[in-house]
């Protein structure tokens, strides 16, 4: 959340400031510093936060290759991710123009954008879908389930209302005028 927020924030102050417009760079450099606040915010929160154990513990590096064999699979499991959420650009470019493929990538990004809400609430509320249904209080998981449900309705509404509005504008805002005919996308 913070990471993005903040890229949004950088974009629209660069945005404000310069009158030219945001060049691939100057979004790189934005991006990276959102990431570095945010890497930032996390060290301080975990430097707050962190258990009075922590500081006296000594690592056990004598069963390092334990801790290699556990991290292995963590680490092809979130590559594989990585490579999943870019599949369908790497499958494009067999089948399609590059400005085709930019398209897409456009209207993938922005319907990402509006999906957030339903993450979001899928997380929170699924610990609470499972106890009630373990409890067997379905007339409570109804209602629990209506309610999440017109939340992300309206969540997801509310996202996608300005680019029906004003798509091809803030397609063009955020990603140049070279993308704004993905507003039909």
């Amino acid at each position: 959340i913070v990471r993005p927020g903040l890229f949004a924030v950088a974009l629209g102050l660069a945005w404000v400031i310069s009158s030219q417009e945001l060049r691939p760079s100057t979004a790189m450099l934005l991006h990276v510093f959102a990431a570095f606040c945010g890497m930032l915010m996390v060290l301080a929160l975990f430097r707050r936060f962190r258990p009075a154990e922590y500081t006296t513990a000594t690592p056990d590096f004598r069963n390092w290759k334990s801790w290699v064999s556990t991290s292995m699979p963590m680490g092809m499991t979130e590559g594989l991710r990585l490579m999943l959420s870019q599949m369908a650009i790497l499958l494009l470019g067999f089948l399609a123009t590059s400005k085709e493929i930019g398209f897409f990538r456009v209207a993938f990004a922005t319907s990402a954008i509006c999906l957030v809400p339903s993450s979001i609430l899928n997380t929170v509320a699924s610990p609470v879908y499972s106890r009630l249904y373990n409890a067997g209080d379905t007339k409570a998981l109804q209602r629990v389930l209506g309610y999440v449900t017109v939340v992300m309705i309206a969540g997801v509404s509310l996202l996608s209302l300005p680019l029906i509005v004003a798509g091809p504008y803030l397609l063009t805002f955020a990603f140049s005028s070279a993308y704004t005919d993905a507003n039909v996308a």
